[in-house]
């Protein structure tokens, strides 16, 4: 089970860092699949203490972690849950670990140096293959 997106977007569905991995092509996907994450945490905490943490959508899952107000976001193929909201929040720390104080309230996405630096992490700790 591979993850192929990685999405990290503040509480408004702006997406701060998006990467795709693998074969998959690369599109729009992105921005939709970060908005949709916002609106589904932001509705789901109207319907219910409890965090929205999966959307099925087909064949894909998209996992979501909310911590220190950003949403995180793996896209993966149906299966092997744990594992991957393992990943997920290893991922989650690791970019809070490295970049939290570097997000200011109204930056929208990493610089791209720092996207590079966050996605060559990921590749490094076996979180995803490029």
């Amino acid at each position: 089970m591979t993850i192929k997106e990685v999405i990290v977007a503040d509480s408004e569905g702006q997406a701060i860092y998006s990467q795709r991995f693998g074969t998959h092509p690369v599109d729009e996907q992105s921005l939709a699949y970060s908005s949709l994450i916002s609106a589904v945490h932001s509705f789901g905490k109207m319907l219910s203490p409890h965090d929205v943490n999966e959307i099925k959508l087909g064949e894909i899952c998209l996992l979501i972690h909310s911590a220190n107000e950003l949403l995180f976001a793996v896209v993966v193929d149906n299966g092997n849950r744990e594992s991957n909201e393992e990943k997920l929040k290893s991922i989650a720390d690791l970019f809070l670990e490295n970049y939290a104080a570097q997000i200011a309230p109204s930056q929208q996405t990493l610089s791209e140096n720092l996207a590079n630096e966050f996605t060559g992490m990921l590749v490094q700790h076996n979180f995803v293959t490029n």
